[in-house]
């Protein structure tokens, strides 16, 4: 009987002591991402704040145009990068998260694992402080009739760029280039 006891004892503490490796190994890489939604919900009070005056710059198929800003509507002007929040249940664990440090910098980098994803790429970079500093985000989109590949960059001290070149069947290509500079 304390065999049998014992036995069952050593059973249920190994089935214990296991799953709960298990789930800590699971935490660390849970499919959760950096959320992008958070943080850029963050800047846009910053920013607001602030009321900076920016200079806009606009690129479109080789025309220019340059015009100072203020009083921006950030909730706006930072939704094409909230779009690209990888934090879908759908997109759980589709994407490989890796981590370097450089000097006094340390960069996460999300890659897509599925080709049919929108957002290839993901790279933030952390400042000294442990605080983000970059965002930079690379989008494709692909079919029988339309390709765009766009590269997003946020960078907290100088501002912002889009970049979207498009080939559309039968209306033929398209280029944006945008550039946003934080006055101070």
């Amino acid at each position: 009987m304390k065999i049998s006891f014992s036995k069952n004892l050593i059973f249920g503490l190994f089935i214990v002591l296991n799953s709960c490796q298990s789930s800590t190994e699971n935490s660390s890489n849970n499919g959760s991402y950096v959320s992008l939604i958070k943080f850029f919900e963050e800047e846009k009070i910053i920013l607001t704040k602030k009321n900076n005056l920016i200079e806009k710059s606009i690129v479109k198929d080789g025309n220019k145009e340059t015009k100072k800003m203020s009083n921006i509507n950030w909730e706006k002007e930072l939704e094409i990068f909230k779009d690209c929040d990888i934090n879908k249940p759908a997109w759980r664990n589709l994407y490989h998260q890796e981590k370097e440090v450089l000097d006094k910098k340390q960069l996460i980098r999300y890659t897509s694992l599925d080709d049919k994803l929108t957002i290839k790429n993901i790279v933030i970079e952390y400042d000294s402080t442990n605080k983000i500093s970059e965002i930079q985000i690379n989008k494709s989109t692909k079919n029988n009739l339309y390709s765009s590949n766009e590269e997003l960059i946020y960078n907290r001290k100088n501002g912002y760029s889009i970049k979207r070149d498009q080939k559309v069947v039968l209306l033929g290509n398209s280029n944006l280039f945008i550039k946003a500079l934080f006055l101070k």
